[in-house]
């Protein structure tokens, strides 16, 4: 007979975007300068470029011949008239400009980036603990826990047992409830499980002491809001739990070394946790 257990990957979605590497930021540049290089102009652009053209006609007709008849200069004062009209569209645009936000009262801010750039500044002052997901926010997060599974009382994703009538989804979500606040938003993707994790062991007491119990831990995506700080995961408690210490934490791929001894278990996570 096996255990059927129902389990949850939790992510906190990256909150910013990562900085760019040497690499990326040099293939972006070159990427952008074959954009515009191969990119048709616009129509005020064109008329810009038109104007500035006309003008250095000009500048050459007037200083190779003064000479000119009363139709030739009408037609040049017209053409005079309309040289600089796409410049002068750039200042009255410019102009309007400074008389809106004049009037409004305010200097021209993006909030949107006003509040990334302090978001990531408060990413980059480095914090530790993995108590909060508020922390390597350009990172995706795992949420892990301490669960007493028989006697091992150890870290893993959170897990619970499937009895009764119940189905590997609804299990789940009743996992979720338990688990987290009702702001951490928390969205299960799907109904069938993305991964299974399947080990035995030797039970140590009782009338079947010495056979061997097969467990099967079926997981399922799961999505928090990115913008809750995961501080209040209601993890079961430990009896030896010390003062400030936490049975659960939000760690990224590469910390789950600290935390998860079980070396197959850790493969099998690596499996279907996907940072992208």
């Amino acid at each position: 007979m096996w255990k059927i257990f129902a389990g949850l990957c939790i992510h906190r979605p990256a909150v910013v975007t990562p900085q760019l590497s040497p690499l990326q930021r040099r293939i972006q540049e070159f990427f952008a300068e074959v954009e515009v290089q191969r990119s048709h102009l616009s129509a005020h652009e064109v008329r810009h470029r038109n104007d500035l053209e006309h003008m250095a006609k000009m500048a050459q007709e007037n200083q190779g011949s003064k000479q000119s008849t009363t139709r030739h200069q009408t037609s040049r004062d017209d053409a005079s008239a309309s040289l600089l009209t796409a410049k002068d569209m750039e200042l009255v645009w410019e102009a309007a400009a400074k008389e809106f936000w004049k009037e409004l009262g305010s200097v021209p801010q993006s909030e949107g980036v006003n509040e990334s750039t302090s978001i990531r500044a408060r990413n980059e002052t480095g914090v530790t603990s993995t108590a909060t997901a508020w922390r390597k926010l350009d990172r995706i997060l795992i949420l892990l826990t301490r669960q007493r599974l028989g006697k091992s009382f150890n870290w893993g994703l959170p897990v619970v047992e499937v009895t009764g009538t119940s189905t590997l989804r609804s299990a789940a979500e009743d996992l979720a409830r338990v688990l987290l606040p009702p702001e951490a938003q928390c969205m299960i993707v799907g109904n069938a499980p993305v991964a299974v994790h399947k080990y035995a062991y030797r039970i140590d007491e009782g009338k079947e002491k010495g056979r061997k119990q097969g467990v099967q831990m079926y997981f399922l995506n799961a999505y928090v809001n990115k913008l809750w700080h995961g501080e209040n995961v209601r993890a079961e408690e430990a009896l030896d739990r010390r003062s400030g210490e936490t049975n659960f934490a939000w760690t990224c791929i590469e910390e789950m070394d600290d935390f998860i001894t079980d070396k197959q278990f850790l493969r099998r996570l690596r499996t279907f946790i996907v940072e992208y």
